[in-house]
C-alpha cells in the first residue's frame, strides 16, 4: 500500500510541477495571468501532503523530535510510543469526521477558476488519508504492544545503530 501512495504521490508531484510551469509560462511568455493554474496547483499541493502523510504514517517518519526518547530505556520508548499515539488518534478521529462532513458541504461547490473541479474532492482526499494513518496507527500500536515494533533510529537516513556497530569494531 505505501508504494503505490508513494506511486500516486509521484503522478501528483509531476502534475504540480506542469501546473507551476504552465503558470509561469502564461504569466511571462504570454504576459497572461493563468489564475486557473495557480489555484489549481495549490489544491494538488494539498492533495500531495495528504497522501505523503498517510504514506510515510506506516514507519511513522513524520518529523518528531526524538533525541530525548531514545536516550530513554526500551521499555520507557515503548511507553512513550504507544501514549503519543493514543494523543494523535483523537486528531485523525476530528479529521476523519470532519472530512466526512466536508464532502457533503462542498460536493456541489466548484473552483470558481476551474469549474470542472469540485471542492467536495480535496476532502475525499483528506478521509482516506486520515483513514489510512489511523491504519497504520492502529497497526503500529498492536505491533508496539505485542513487543514486534522496531523502531529505526536514523539521522538525515543514517542509521544509528549501524553507526554504533562500525564504531564498536
Amino acid at each position: 500500500m505505501k508504494r503505490i501512495l508513494e506511486t500516486i504521490n509521484a503522478i501528483v508531484l509531476l502534475v504540480m510541477f506542469i501546473m507551476v510551469m504552465i503558470t509561469v509560462v502564461f504569466r511571462n511568455v504570454l504576459r497572461m495571468p493563468a489564475s486557473w493554474s495557480q489555484e489549481l496547483s495549490e489544491y494538488i499541493f494539498v492533495f500531495l501532503v495528504f497522501v505523503g502523510s498517510a504514506a510515510i504514517m506506516k514507519e511513522e517518519k513524520h518529523i518528531s523530535i526524538d533525541t530525548v526518547v531514545f536516550q530513554l530505556p526500551a521499555k520507557a520508548q515503548r511507553i512513550v510510543r504507544v501514549i503519543g499515539r493514543l494523543l494523535i488518534a483523537p486528531f485523525l478521529g476530528v479529521m476523519i469526521f470532519g472530512s466526512f462532513h466536508n464532502i457533503g458541504a462542498t460536493w456541489n461547490n466548484y473552483l470558481p477558476t476551474v469549474p470542472w473541479f469540485r471542492i467536495g474532492i480535496i476532502y475525499v482526499v483528506v478521509l482516506v488519508s486520515a483513514i489510512l494513518m489511523a491504519f497504520y496507527l492502529v497497526v503500529n500500536l498492536i505491533q508496539d504492544l505485542r513487543g514486534r515494533y522496531h523502531t529505526d533510529i536514523n539521522i538525515m537516513g543514517t542509521d544509528l545503530h549501524e553507526l554504533g556497530e562500525e564504531a564498536n569494531q
